[in-house]
């Protein structure tokens, strides 16, 4: 008997969450590549547009450097 697979959408701990994004900085600071999102636009055959997000992988070493003297 095979299992089946749901759609099922189960949110993670605090702790989960808080441990992927310390790992995942780690990791974007070790190779220097993060990912980039960016919307396309695609005929839906009825005359309108889908919204799909597109991910890259993009090297950020060159990436500009926070000026100390700028508050954000």
């Amino acid at each position: 008997m095979s299992e089946e697979s749901t759609n099922e959408y189960v949110d993670a701990s605090p702790e989960e969450k808080e441990a992927f994004m310390r790992d995942y900085h780690e990791l974007v600071q070790k190779h220097g590549i993060d990912f980039a999102q960016y919307p396309v636009f695609v005929p839906d055959g009825q005359g309108g547009f889908r919204t799909v997000v597109q991910s890259t992988p993009v090297s950020i070493k060159n990436q500009p450097k926070r000026s100390p003297f700028v508050q954000s």
